[in-house]
C-alpha cells in the first residue's frame, strides 16, 4: 500500500515538516508531523507537496516540488551525431537536465524539463526508475535551479 503523506514548509520559522494532511483554510494548512510527537503545525500552504510513492538514487523519498537531475538520452542518429560534433570542438554535452516533479492536470506525477515547466499542454514524462534520478533540490529552496543550463 502506498504512503500518503506530505511536506510543507512551517509558517513560523521555514523549515520543512513531513506527515499527513490535516486541514486547510485560507490561512495556511496543517500537516500532523509524525515524529517525535504528532502535532499539527500549520505551513504556508503553497509549498504543500505530496510523495510521489518513488525514491531517487540516493534512496530519498520524491515529493511534487523536487527537482531531479535526469539524464536525457536522445538517442538514435542525432544523439550519436552531436556527441560527435562536440567532441570536435573539444566540448562536452551534459546530457544531464534538471527536471520537476509535478502532478499534472492528467492525475499523474510527472516530470517535466525546466524550460516545459509551465506549458500546460505537455504532461511531461513518467518518473523513471530511482537509478535514474537525483534530487538536487527543490522550486523553493533553489529556484536558480529552474533556469536551463544550471545543472
Amino acid at each position: 500500500m502506498r504512503d500518503i503523506k506530505f511536506r510543507g514548509k512551517r509558517v513560523d520559522n521555514g523549515e520543512w515538516v513531513y506527515g499527513y494532511f490535516y486541514n486547510d483554510n485560507m490561512i495556511g494548512c496543517n500537516i500532523f508531523q509524525t515524529k517525535p510527537h504528532l502535532a499539527a503545525i500549520l505551513v504556508d500552504p503553497s509549498t504543500v507537496g505530496q510523495y510521489t510513492g518513488r525514491f531517487d538514487k540516493n534512496n530519498k523519498e520524491v515529493y511534487e516540488g523536487d527537482i531531479v537531475a535526469f539524464e536525457v538520452w536522445h538517442g538514435g542518429v542525432e544523439h550519436i551525431i552531436a556527441e560527435a560534433e562536440a567532441e570536435k570542438q573539444g566540448k562536452k554535452i551534459n546530457w544531464i537536465r534538471p527536471h520537476v516533479i509535478l502532478f499534472n492536470k492528467y492525475g499523474s506525477f510527472c516530470m517535466k524539463p525546466v524550460e516545459f515547466i509551465d506549458d500546460e499542454t505537455w504532461y511531461g514524462y513518467q518518473i523513471p526508475d530511482a537509478d535514474r534520478i537525483e534530487i538536487i533540490g527543490n522550486i523553493w529552496d533553489n529556484p536558480e535551479l529552474l533556469k536551463e543550463g544550471n545543472v
